[in-house]
């Protein structure tokens, strides 16, 4: 029986990868794009109007999963998720994306994957600004870094800056999730936690670490998202509501507009869209 080849993470190139990346700025400047999100609402038959229409996408993580629903394919494939990649290499690497681009953290390697772009996912200031409940900082330079904001499609929303499109619009962002981290569950050495009053002031309250789980919320587009994947997953849903009032602001006064045209959903930062609405019929 042939054993599994353990795949060995290597170092990022990241000379190389801002060489390529150089000739993509600006370039759909002014055009729109859609960011995709994993979860629940997402149905495949608003991909295909996507791709019928011939907008430009960008999709994240095990986007893979719906593939066989629909034609459609994304422009741009991201993923943050190391454990999630080495989990899913082969399937992630047959993603026929253009771009295919792994924010790295400092000091970590990244799995091989044929043609994929490592770019530095800063932390901003070290992360204190999640321990100051401050706003994490915003990149409009992917050659330099992306800044982290507990969630990829912050940084598919810096992303999308950087190739220039002036309107983004969010589609499957349902932001409900069965499992929430809070900051004491994460940090080594820490054990922090931030009551409603605290977290608006920037204080913080020495608690146990905690994590809570909502019985009956599905997280994803398919049941299965994370089948086969030996690893637990919260989601920060404090910070990354503050991650997409950062790229709210940036976006205002840099003439872009973000909007949201998920199905419902709890995420209300950005303006809501009807989906159908922004394909007018000739």
């Amino acid at each position: 029986m042939q054993q599994d080849i353990p795949v060995i993470p290597i170092d990022p190139d990241y000379e190389r990868a801002a060489k390529i990346l150089r000739e993509y700025k600006n370039r759909y400047e002014g055009q729109r794009c859609f960011i995709i999100g994993n979860g629940p609402s997402l149905k495949a038959a608003d991909l295909d109007r996507i791709k019928e229409n011939g907008d430009f996408s960008i999709a994240s993580n095990r986007i893979y999963l719906i593939f066989e629903e629909t034609e459609w394919r994304p422009n741009v494939w991201t993923s943050s998720d190391a454990e999630g990649i080495r989990g899913s290499l082969s399937e992630m690497s047959a993603i026929p994306a253009e771009l295919k681009i792994i924010p790295v953290e400092p000091g970590y390697k990244m799995y091989p994957m044929e043609g994929a772009l490592p770019v530095r996912l800063d932390p901003g200031g070290g992360g204190n600004w999640i321990l100051q409940g401050t706003m994490p900082p915003f990149s409009d330079d992917l050659t330099r870094c992306v800044y982290a904001g507990k969630t990829i499609t912050y940084s598919n929303i810096q992303i999308a800056v950087y190739l220039g499109f002036k309107q983004i619009i969010l589609l499957g962002m349902d932001h409900s999730y069965s499992v929430h981290a809070y900051l004491a569950s994460h940090l080594r050495g820490y054990d922090w936690k931030r009551n409603e009053r605290n977290y608006q002031e920037g204080e913080r309250i020495r608690l146990e670490p905690e994590t809570k789980t909502f019985e009956g919320v599905q997280d994803h587009f398919c049941a299965n998202y994370w089948d086969g994947l030996n690893f637990e997953k919260g989601y920060w849903v404090q910070e990354t509501v503050r991650a997409y009032q950062t790229a709210k602001k940036y976006a205002e006064e840099h003439d872009i507009r973000i909007l949201n045209a998920t199905r419902g959903g709890k995420l209300n930062v950005f303006k809501r869209v009807n989906f159908e609405a922004l394909f007018p019929r000739s």
